[in-house]
């Protein structure tokens, strides 16, 4: 196994801190922990919110254990993290590292401080504080992967869509999803058709996957984000001049 060569720096350098005491009684060992994810595993809760955990007494407590007396996040003493990340297509993998704190979350740049949390953050906290002993964090984590497909080992092959999710599919190709899945935007959008003036509840969430595709999707060509962008406008306007009202059965 390849490990990136900053980790095996971090753990020399915690095997020496292990060892070096000639006179310790006890040996702490290293805990270890990985955390594996997509988009939730990095983390996307910037650093500007923490002030809204001390709202609820439930969680205000945390807020405490998440910043210092001087109004900074809280650096572990004892924990440490290797993070690998990168863009969702691998062009600019890397790994950040150091002792636990807060900009371990999604980074653009895999080694700078990206302004945001991940799990990492208060899992790390914790258990920094529940081990006398130093603790190391393994997490790699990227946007947009799915986890029954790019985390499946080759030996699964090709992860093959059921007819359902093949009929109702409107976003990006990948995850196995077929080239010709592309095209199929305005048709799939008639799933909304039968529902009439109903339909109309959705057309906020409609209208915010218009703009995402306007704006370009990643790895995904221009032209046909613009096509997206222009079935979902037309099934908007096709919903807001309906007057119909089936009947709605509850499920």
């Amino acid at each position: 196994m390849n490990l990136p060569p900053n980790l095996l720096l971090i753990l020399f350098v915690l095997s020496t801190h292990l060892c070096g005491d000639a006179f310790a009684t006890e040996k702490k060992p290293l805990k270890i922990f990985i955390l594996v994810g997509q988009s939730n595993m990095e983390g996307h809760a910037r650093v500007e919110t923490f002030d809204y955990i001390g709202d609820d007494p439930a969680t205000a407590p945390l807020l405490k254990m998440m910043r210092g007396d001087d109004g900074k996040p809280t650096v572990c003493d004892g924990a440490w993290i290797s993070y690998f990340t990168g863009a969702a297509n691998g062009s600019s993998n890397g790994e950040g590292f150091g002792k636990i704190t807060a900009g371990y979350g999604s980074r653009s740049t895999p080694d700078k401080d990206g302004g945001k949390i991940g799990p990492e953050f208060t899992f790390g906290l914790t258990m920094d504080a529940a081990f006398e002993g130093p603790v190391l964090i393994l997490k790699t984590a990227w946007g947009g992967k799915s986890l029954h497909t790019d985390f499946c080992p080759p030996s699964a092959g090709p992860y093959q869509l059921n007819d359902y999710q093949k009929n109702l599919y409107y976003g990006p190709p990948g995850h196995g999803v077929p080239k010709d899945m592309e095209h199929r935007t305005p048709e799939i959008l008639e799933v909304f058709t039968p529902y009439g003036a109903e339909a109309q509840r959705i057309i906020p969430h409609l209208r915010e996957t218009a703009e995402m595709f306007e704006k370009g999707e990643t790895n995904f060509p221009i032209h046909l984000s613009k096509q997206k962008a222009k079935a979902v406008r037309e099934a908007i306007a096709k919903i807001e001049a309906s007057v119909a009202h089936p009947e709605l059965k509850r499920l």
